[in-house]
């Protein structure tokens, strides 16, 4: 399957000029090398935030699961999704130097944009979940007493959730911002190449 520069980039995957895969290691100008094969695997890694958020979603508001199973169950899911990343799919990869040419090119407007949609469901998602813990906890406490421990972890829970939806939220704003600001700059060359140079500083942070 053929996969566009923007379908990687929401991976954290950029093809070099060689053609190489490279899973890009954040704040550094540097990645691990992957075959095409690995692609498939590495969606389903790469979005286990995503899926334990749905877990979260499914299991407190579709299937009625007590908030502590609901919490317990993504949070596992997530742990162990991590630790096989970071400890088997990535152990004895290759790491590979980017060039100042190819880091420049994920610079492009279209690679940032493809790059912050992410950020987008991030900031809704756990939006969602924070308006199915409300809603469950008002059907819990018509129904029955809510113990303590349930208040607790339902208030807890909506901190978290409200807190990666801030977190992301800012950082697709600022995103939205850089990425005005390259396409207002690519009419003065001079402002576009000091405005390339502060997103590379602020990338390698």
């Amino acid at each position: 399957m053929n996969h566009t520069d923007e379908d990687l980039i929401k991976m954290n995957v950029f093809k070099d000029k060689r053609r190489r895969m490279l899973y890009l290691i954040k704040g550094k100008q540097e990645g691990y090398h992957l075959q095409e094969s690995d692609l498939k695997i590495l969606n389903l890694l790469d979005g286990r935030k995503m899926w334990s958020l749905m877990i979260f979603v499914m299991m407190l508001g579709i299937f009625k699961i007590q908030i502590i199973w609901s919490i317990a169950v993504p949070v596992v899911v997530y742990i162990a999704m991590t630790l096989y990343f970071k400890f088997v799919f990535l152990k004895d990869r290759n790491i590979v130097k980017i060039s100042d040419a190819d880091f420049e090119r994920m610079e492009r407007p279209e690679m940032i944009e493809a790059s912050n949609s992410d950020n987008l469901l991030f900031t809704i998602i756990p939006l969602f979940a924070v308006l199915i813990i409300v809603l469950s906890n008002v059907e819990k406490n018509a129904a029955v007493a809510v113990t303590t421990m349930d208040t607790i972890l339902y208030y807890v829970a909506d901190v978290i959730l409200l807190s990666i939806s801030f977190f992301y939220g800012s950082r697709y704003f600022k995103t939205k911002h850089k990425l005005k600001a390259l396409k207002v700059s690519e009419n003065n060359p001079k402002e576009a190449e000091e405005t390339k140079k502060e997103s590379k500083k602020n990338k390698k942070k």
